[in-house]
């Protein structure tokens, strides 16, 4: 059984009311089915509003060199494209009404917007969207 497959039956088994948000980190770059990730969930960013909260999904992306010897995952995005598709979304979705009116805010993405040991992850948030955690520069 595919891996996307598996993990989703058994959330769905124990958890079949609750809500469910994806979100795309290292694993799903190099790891078992990273090539087929669009086909069982869509956009690995996107927004939505649920009551007063506005939430915002991140991809941070995938540090890494795509690298070609055996027993290692292939990178299947082209991060720097990527990032720069979403930061474009990110300031058309911040000006939305529904972003500025809603009393709650989340951002949630795989990497920390702090620095911490794997450096990558920390810079490619910031860049995405430090200025909404540390104000414009």
């Amino acid at each position: 059984m595919h891996y996307f497959n598996w993990f989703l039956n058994g959330f769905y088994r124990k958890n079949q009311l609750k809500p469910l948000t994806i979100v795309k980190g290292n694993h799903e770059y190099r790891g078992n089915g990273s090539d087929i990730y669009p086909e069982h969930f869509g956009r690995s960013y996107y927004s939505f509003r649920h009551g007063d909260v506005f939430f915002i999904v991140l991809d941070t992306g995938e540090g890494g060199e795509t690298v070609w010897k055996p027993g290692h995952h292939l990178l299947y995005t082209d991060t720097a494209q990527l990032l720069s598709e979403q930061q474009e979304w990110l300031e058309r979705i911040t000006a939305s009404e529904a972003f500025k009116s809603a009393r709650y805010r989340i951002v949630v993405a795989h990497a920390s917007p702090f620095k911490y040991h794997a450096k990558f992850y920390g810079n490619t948030i910031r860049k995405l969207a430090g200025k909404f955690f540390f104000g414009a520069k």
